[in-house]
């Protein structure tokens, strides 16, 4: 994928402003899974959670606090541009993973990261920002 130096890193920044769709996956690899995807609708965010307990069916969830241009922004902030391919902690044999995926419109290609037991130094405020004012599903 990328080398993701400073110039790899602003062209990520760049390329989010034709971001179609964002997939984020978290879980644990003998638990629970949460699936986030995000769409846009003119200025809005769209966020669908689907939580995938055992046998249990999906929770969606379509609520987000902020709009595009304010999401798109707070993902600058992160400079996920500068994050590695892959982070993996080898001594761990269990225990949780988390995936992000950038789509594009156009000729770009889509971009991924990914983890396990391991994360770049910012990863929990992304991770809050992404769950940002979730609601539990009724």
């Amino acid at each position: 994928m990328f080398p993701f130096g400073n110039n790899e890193a602003k062209k990520f920044n760049e390329n989010l402003e034709a971001v179609e769709k964002i997939e984020y996956k978290t879980g644990a690899y003998r638990g629970s899974n949460e699936m986030r995807t995000y769409t846009f609708e003119k200025d809005k965010v769209r966020r669908v959670v689907e939580i995938f307990c055992g046998k249990d069916s999906p929770s969606p969830s379509a609520t987000y606090p902020y709009g595009k241009e304010e999401f798109l922004q707070g993902l600058k902030a992160f400079e996920i541009g500068k994050w590695k391919e892959s982070y993996n902690d080898p001594r761990a044999l269990d225990g949780w993973f988390w995936q992000l995926r950038f789509e594009y419109a156009g000729d770009i290609k889509p971009v991924s990261f990914h983890g396990s037991n391991a994360y770049p130094k910012n990863y929990k405020d992304f991770e809050a920002f992404m769950k940002a004012s979730e609601e539990k599903p009724k």
